[in-house]
């Protein structure tokens, strides 16, 4: 018999737990985000959550998070103009929260050709390009 897997429209779940960076991410980047944690220089530190919606976005959750993190990384395999990361500006701004945050993801500009990979490299949310933007917050 099949495992049916129920998916709650607009919640998040954390997928790691830390304690000084979030990082808020949403699709299959995930997966590069969670070998970039491994392969950072101190991974207790930092935390992860699967947001697997940008709308509607779990706003329990993100209170959460923006009351307990010094700082929130978000990280997209979309366009940050507009995208994920715009919509947790958006909410902090609403919400007059002032941690600081970076958006990983793909800038608004033809990126050219190549693998998936090579891509995820040039936008700087390959897992050791995520590695070092973590390293250099830690």
């Amino acid at each position: 018999m099949e495992k049916t897997f129920f998916i709650e429209i607009g919640k998040a779940v954390s997928i790691k737990e830390g304690e000084s960076i979030a990082i808020l991410t949403i699709g299959t980047v995930i997966n590069n985000v969670t070998k970039a944690i491994e392969n950072c220089s101190i991974p207790f530190e930092i935390s992860c959550y699967d947001m697997r919606f940008i709308k509607p976005l779990d706003e329990n959750i993100l209170h959460t998070i923006f009351k307990k993190y010094n700082t929130i990384i978000t990280v997209e395999d979309g366009i940050l103009l507009g995208g994920f990361g715009s919509a947790i500006l958006e909410f902090a701004a609403k919400n007059n929260y002032h941690t600081p945050i970076k958006n990983l993801g793909i800038s608004d500009k033809f990126p050219g050709q190549g693998t998936i990979d090579e891509l995820y490299e040039i936008a700087g949310i390959s897992s050791s390009k995520i590695s070092q933007t973590l390293n250099s917050y830690l």
